[in-house]
């Protein structure tokens, strides 16, 4: 899959908005940021070394940008695009090949989110998304950046506390394929666990 950049993702996730004005909540255009909490663990195979379960915890700052339609009674269906602003360390070891170090770089997501309105401006939903990111490997014998993909899936609950402003919480997990680095033989998977707490505008 060839790569796209994260904000091109962005912004082709967010579509035209409709001539009239929103009805309800949740329609139409919404951006928001978030604050998160990684959780997981990369499976790195450094020469003869294989390296499980590194652990990772990182606290890193986000954006979102979707749009909301009516999907017919109380449900709602977004299609949106999430952007990392942070780098989120992917976990150190040390090996009899030497030092290994990850971090995962602009981690970003495009995604579709249906959803139902539990009250009139409360909704609980689902999220499916491709996500990609770019790995970043310190070892001694070099270092090097390599593109991961994979998928992420997610439920969450958007409450609004005035006509605009709402208020939201996230669990997603996020499943990236194994690859190799650049020139190497090494490999390495990661997966994890991300909690989002957010503030958002609903145009």
């Amino acid at each position: 899959m060839q790569r796209i950049t994260p904000l091109v993702l962005l912004a082709a996730s967010l579509v035209s908005a409709p001539a009239f004005a929103q009805k309800t909540p949740f329609e139409g255009l919404s951006l928001g940021l978030n604050v998160g909490l990684d959780s997981g663990t990369t499976e790195l195979g450094v020469g003869d070394n294989q390296i499980n379960g590194l652990g990772w915890t990182s606290q890193g700052l986000g954006i979102q940008g979707a749009w909301g339609w009516p999907a017919g009674g109380t449900a709602i269906f977004s299609l949106g695009a999430t952007l990392n602003l942070t780098d989120i360390a992917g976990g150190n070891a040390n090996t009899t090949a030497g030092f290994a170090a990850l971090k995962r770089r602009t981690a970003f997501s495009v995604y579709m989110e249906p959803g139902l309105k539990l009250f009139d401006r409360t909704l609980a939903y689902l999220k499916v998304g491709y996500e990609g990111a770019s790995m970043h490997f310190d070892a001694s014998t070099g270092s090097a950046d390599q593109y991961i993909e994979g998928a992420g899936y997610g439920l969450g609950l958007r409450s609004f506390v005035d006509k605009h402003i709402y208020l939201q919480a996230e669990v997603k997990q996020v499943f990236y394929s194994s690859t190799n680095l650049p020139g190497q033989s090494n490999s390495f998977k990661s997966s994890g666990t991300q909690g989002l707490l957010g503030l958002g505008y609903q145009f």
